[in-house]
């Protein structure tokens, strides 16, 4: 009787084993089904979804498809006042820092203004030559842009003509302010281009000329060229913010937009040498004359230290004019990866609003070429209609803001040609 029992107790126990085991292997499948199922939620909020006649379907939309694309949803005008204004800020901190402390110059006609700014400066007393610099570099980027101003205003648009007033204003007296702080031109983010005033090549400090020599200081010759490529890469990424937002730098990018939107034509590489020839004109006058000035009054210390002449190609090919065309080279092409404004451009919306949107393109009497063709959906197998049409990139924010005004459920998507 008493191994019987030990026998019953024991079965029992055995029992109750098995089916503790078997209620935590149901737990853990249950926990498994459940962190899959919330993982599966989330990465479903997460996918943009798109209506097509009342069924809902996931489509992965890549973020390299449009660079910079949450800056093209933005169609609030105060928050486009915003961006601007810190876009401005920023533009004309990096303009004291890495371009009027180290001596290269910006493309354009706005290098003009600081070719003048460096040749008034060179003229100017000891005492003088730095509030001259400053002041002139950043209030003549205000002159020059005065006429191209007034012909945006009346070629191009008054939203387009007051959001790059506002743009060159902001940058110019925030730069001119910055440039006034105590001591900020002795600031240099990597080395100090500067001549050492108590150095063989003293007398072009005293005299102003901001230039560095090819057999002299190799420090600030690789200097120089890391401070032109990091302002190449940082205002690229700046136009391309401005032009999104319907906006320039002004300049001769205003000439360019109304001929771009007249003839539908890019005279993006006409202008390009221009922006060259007018940044070589500014260093020959900035640059180039005040350092061949400043060597003929000091030619035997000039000859003796550093064995450069006056007017000699080698002070013509400085590493500060390399270093702006190495610049400028790689601002055009970073602004072409971020937003290559005069490049043609597929654009393709699916809606249920197209002929909406297709009468709205034809009233605004652009030359768009326009299709439209009914495509079935892969999930819902349901008609859609999808329009499709080229401009150029400069365009194609507009054209994206109009698409999805009449509802957030549209899919615009932009292709290279």
């Amino acid at each position: 009787t008493r191994s019987k029992t030990i026998c019953i107790w024991w079965r029992k126990k055995v029992r109750n084993k098995v089916s503790s085991f078997a209620n935590h292997a149901n737990n853990l499948k249950n926990w498994k089904n459940v962190t899959i199922k919330n993982h599966r939620d989330k990465r479903e909020k997460s996918s943009p979804k798109v209506t097509v006649q009342g069924n809902y379907t996931r489509v992965k939309i890549s973020s390299s498809m449009l660079k910079l694309s949450s800056i093209y949803s933005v169609n609030n005008k105060w928050i486009k006042i915003i961006i601007i204004t810190v876009v401005s800020i920023l533009s004309g901190i990096i303009g004291d820092l890495l371009l009027q402390n180290t001596g290269l110059y910006t493309v354009g006609i706005e290098a003009i203004a600081q070719g003048i700014a460096r040749l008034s400066s060179f003229f100017a007393s000891e005492q003088t030559k730095e509030i001259i610099m400053n002041a002139l570099f950043w209030s003549l980027i205000i002159v020059v842009n005065i006429p191209l101003l007034i012909f945006g205003w009346f070629k191009v648009g008054k939203a387009f003509t007051l959001y790059s007033s506002f743009y060159v204003v902001v940058s110019s007296i925030f730069g001119l302010a910055f440039g006034f702080i105590n001591g900020i031109h002795d600031v240099f983010i990597f080395a100090d281009t500067n001549l050492s005033p108590n150095g063989e090549a003293s007398f072009l400090a005293h005299d102003g000329v901001q230039i560095t020599l090819w057999n002299y200081d190799t420090t600030s010759q690789l200097s120089l060229f890391v401070y032109g490529f990091v302002y190449g890469v940082i205002q690229a990424i700046f136009y391309a913010i401005l032009f999104i937002l319907g906006c320039s730098s002004a300049g001769l990018d205003m000439i360019i937009v109304w001929y771009a939107e007249k003839k539908y034509k890019d005279l993006g590489t006409v202008f390009t040498y221009f922006n060259i020839l007018s940044f070589i004109l500014s260093y020959i006058i900035g640059t180039y004359i005040p350092a061949s000035i400043s060597i003929s009054n000091h030619l035997s210390d000039a000859e003796k230290n550093f064995h450069t002449e006056p007017w000699e190609a080698s002070l013509f090919f400085s590493p500060n004019f390399v270093s702006t065309l190495v610049m400028s080279v790689v601002l055009g092409t970073t602004l072409n990866k971020f937003f290559p404004k005069y490049q043609m451009c597929k654009v393709e919306i699916l809606s249920k609003n197209v002929d909406e949107i297709r009468n709205e393109i034809i009233e605004s009497q652009k030359p768009y070429s326009l299709s439209i063709s009914t495509v079935e959906g892969g999930y819902s197998k349901l008609p859609q209609k999808s329009l499709v049409t080229n401009c150029m990139y400069i365009d194609a924010p507009n054209l994206l803001k109009l698409a999805v005004s009449y509802t957030h459920l549209t899919l615009p998507t932009i292709y290279s040609v």
